[in-house]
């Protein structure tokens, strides 16, 4: 995995769209992890935990009997990560950092989880293998990934038109899918998971939230951007302010990308 081609900016500026992103999608994935009955005393994996709500989450549902780690290559993240857990008082959960094609983790998890990792990677099938070795027979997958195409803006607004193709752009230019949501069903099954599941959801707001989340998107991918010559500074720069004046605007509404919610069990 080449952290250095990262399309969306890491550590405390990361974090703090991380921390916005959580607010965005944190009561879907509580209502999907709610519906798939993790059971009490599970061993959970998260992957890419970012800055730990979702570890937090699990850590809480699954009990004190059950464990949690987390796992990122975000040092500033994991930090963050390591305070919540010890401000929230739970004792069933740890952080770290692995990359998970090269961490010799024995078939030890009874839960996996994912959200918004696969899409910024460019060998998702390698990672999944990876992680399918390290599920417990009967063990469940669950993945939360985007397909980047269901953005839509109402009015439409060429600022927001300029974004989704700038994102895109940027990450096929990295070998990653922004639409690989779309595919985790198909995925799952070729690698023979069974009960393979999965449902959509897609955050959609007036002020706040998938408003501000989008906007701030744009801004921790504008070295990308740059970087790929995709558009000039200057260009860049007045694209942002444009794009801050439609997401300010309480009449215009914004939604994000579609957000596959998929779970399946290991034979």
């Amino acid at each position: 995995m080449n952290h250095s081609r990262y399309l969306i900016h890491g550590g405390i500026q990361g974090s703090e769209r991380l921390e916005l992103l959580n607010e965005v999608m944190g009561p879907t994935t509580l209502k999907l992890l709610s519906r798939i009955n993790i059971k009490p005393g599970s061993a959970c994996l998260d992957v890419g935990c970012g800055t730990g709500e979702t570890s937090i989450t699990l850590a809480k549902i699954i009990g004190p009997n059950g464990y949690v780690k987390g796992i990122d290559f975000d040092d500033v993240k994991l930090e963050m990560a390591i305070t919540k857990a010890r401000q929230s008082g739970l004792n069933n959960i740890t952080f770290d950092s692995h990359n998970i094609l090269t961490w010799d983790s024995p078939a030890t998890f009874d839960v996996i989880y994912l959200r918004f990792i696969l899409t910024h990677l460019e060998n998702p099938d390698a990672i999944l293998q990876s992680l399918k070795n390290k599920l417990r027979p009967k063990g469940t997958i669950i993945i939360e990934d985007i397909d980047f195409r269901g953005h839509f803006s109402e009015p439409s607004n060429r600022a927001m038109d300029a974004f989704i193709h700038l994102y895109s752009k940027a990450a096929l230019n990295r070998g990653t899918d922004p639409n690989i949501g779309s595919r985790l069903p198909t995925l799952l099954h070729t690698m023979d998971f069974l009960n393979v599941d999965f449902q959509v959801v897609q955050p959609v707001s007036m002020s706040g939230g998938i408003k501000s989340l989008t906007q701030l998107t744009l801004e921790n991918i504008s070295d990308s951007i740059l970087q790929d010559g995709l558009m000039n500074k200057s260009d860049l720069e007045q694209l942002i302010q444009d794009f801050h004046k439609f997401t300010s605007d309480p009449t215009t509404l914004i939604g994000g990308p579609r957000i596959f919610q998929v779970w399946a069990q290991l034979n």
